[in-house]
């Protein structure tokens, strides 16, 4: 899939179940965004909930924010700030690595296959070519013994294709041999091809007409 698929329900919910197995959900070169109107739950029924990120994590609300950042942890607040426990212990720095995974590029390898055919539909082999995309790279080669090429991981967008001379030697066609046609002959061709009650009496008239001059009968 190249564009983008879309789910909408004007009415009903929606849900996704997997009785068994992960669901995994990525975006390998943009964001992940989750809106909701009202609450918005992250629950683990059994474990736990993991929340890591390779430059930084916020929460905020009603101006108040916690922010992760860089090894530091910001805690500002436009009202009170409320700290309570048993015991509150503040010790030297120390840190936990955690493994982010490695996501892959977001680019498809795109294709585009050329074939070139000659005025009797047959391949055009050897033929060079070049190849002009819309973002301005080109591509050239030439076709192979089928008058063939396949462009492997070629950029998004329309492409124009342009053609070098015929490869091939020019071999000139012997012409067929002319037949001569007698005056039965013609009668012949003509009856076979549905021109009834022509005769040798007015077949001379019958070319004179066809070639222009009606008036030599």
């Amino acid at each position: 899939m190249t564009d983008k698929i879309s789910l909408f329900v004007q009415n009903a919910g929606m849900k996704l179940f997997a009785a068994k197995g992960k669901v995994e959900i990525r975006a390998h070169s943009d964001n992940i965004e989750l809106t909701a109107q009202k609450t918005v739950k992250v629950l683990s029924a059994s474990e736990n909930v993991e929340v890591a990120a390779s430059q930084g994590v916020l929460l905020t609300a009603g101006g108040a924010y916690i922010r992760i950042h860089d090894g530091n942890i910001e805690i500002h607040a436009p009202g009170q700030i409320d700290i309570k426990g048993a015991q509150h212990a503040f010790n030297g720095p120390t840190s936990s690595p955690y493994d982010l995974p490695t996501l892959p590029k977001g680019d498809l390898h795109n294709k585009l296959e050329l074939n070139l055919t000659d005025s009797n539909l047959k391949p055009v082999p050897g033929a060079p070519y070049k190849v002009l995309f819309e973002n301005g790279t080109t591509m050239a080669g030439k076709l192979d013994a089928n008058g063939h090429a396949v462009l492997r991981d070629v950029p998004e967008g329309t492409a124009k294709a342009f053609f070098g001379e015929d490869a091939r030697p020019f071999a000139q066609q012997a012409l067929p041999e002319a037949k001569t046609l007698d005056q039965a002959d013609v009668l012949k061709e003509l009856g076979a091809g549905g021109h009834e009650g022509i005769n040798e009496e007015n077949l001379a008239s019958l070319f004179n007409q066809f070639s222009g001059r009606p008036d030599i009968q």
